[in-house]
């Protein structure tokens, strides 16, 4: 019986290494592909971002006016355009482009605000305005239904810190209609109900706010 010699071959294994594109990402956040390797985008900077003014406080009101053309409600936290008449009527997209425009220099305002700071209240935010006028009575004859600044009466019974303007006080909110997409939702200060709903295309008023 012969013995055979078991003869072991080297085995070379190779592993091939792709090289993926790189990628680095745009001033939009957009993927770029490189040539070698990441390479770092150099995106000029902007001018420095200037928030807007904060709300503003006193120990008397509800309402505060801060002085640069917004006021400030402390129950609920949203500062107000203070001009409430300053951008006038206007269908619902329409009203949601001429809230977000709104900037310093506008309307009276000198609060840093810029475009995209302001926008019109949803309707929740429109129904926790207008609740403490409605239990107070703040309708019809009694109307707008919105409270004074200590937030006591009535608007109508003074003082008042907004300048509402026109007599037509139905505003757009921002909350368009679940199950019908041609409305949208509005506050009628005349009986405070803030739930009815428009034809987008009907010209409502524009009062904008901002939450910060």
């Amino acid at each position: 019986m012969k013995c055979g010699v078991l003869v072991l071959l080297p085995v070379f294994v190779f592993f091939v290494v792709g090289v993926s594109p790189a990628y680095a990402r745009d001033g939009r956040g957009a993927a770029v592909e490189g040539q070698q390797g990441v390479h770092t985008l150099q995106v000029p900077p902007g001018p420095p971002r200037r928030n807007p003014s904060p709300p503003c406080f006193d120990d008397a009101n509800r309402y505060v006016d801060c002085g640069n053309g917004t006021v400030t409600d402390t129950v609920t936290g949203l500062v107000w355009l203070k001009d409430a008449s300053c951008l006038g009527s206007a269908p619902w997209a329409a009203a949601n482009n001429l809230a977000a425009a709104l900037a310093e220099g506008d309307c009276g305002l000198t609060d840093g605000s810029v475009r995209g700071d302001w926008r019109l209240p949803t309707m929740l935010e429109w129904a926790a305005t207008v609740a403490q006028a409605v239990r107070l009575g703040c309708v019809f004859a009694s109307s707008p239904s919105l409270t004074n600044d200590p937030g006591t009466a009535c608007l109508s019974a003074g003082p008042s810190a907004f300048d509402l303007g026109a007599s037509d006080i139905n505003f757009w909110s921002s909350t368009a209609d679940e199950v019908h997409p041609f409305f949208a939702l509005n506050a009628y200060l005349v009986d405070g109900i803030v739930s009815y709903a428009s034809f987008k295309t009907a010209a409502l008023r524009v009062w904008p706010v901002r939450a910060h």
